[in-house]
C-alpha cells in the first residue's frame, strides 16, 4: 500500500554549486533525503528567527 503524500508545495530554486554540494554531502552522511534535510534547517531558522523577533532583540540572525 503506497504511503500517504504530504500536504505541501513544491519549489524550485537556484542556489550556488558549492553550497549545493555542501547540502548534498550533509544529507549523504546524514543519510537524510534533501526534502526532509532542508525542511529541518528552514524550520529551525524560522524558530529562531520569530523568538528573536518576539523577544524585541535588534539585529540579524
Amino acid at each position: 500500500m503506497p504511503r500517504e503524500r504530504k500536504d505541501g508545495h513544491y519549489i524550485n530554486l537556484r542556489i550556488d554549486r558549492t553550497l549545493y554540494d555542501r547540502f548534498s554531502k550533509y544529507c549523504d552522511q546524514e543519510e537524510r533525503t534533501k526534502t526532509a534535510a532542508l525542511e529541518r534547517m528552514l524550520r529551525a531558522y524560522l524558530d529562531a528567527y520569530e523568538k528573536q523577533k518576539n523577544a524585541g532583540t535588534p539585529g540579524r540572525l
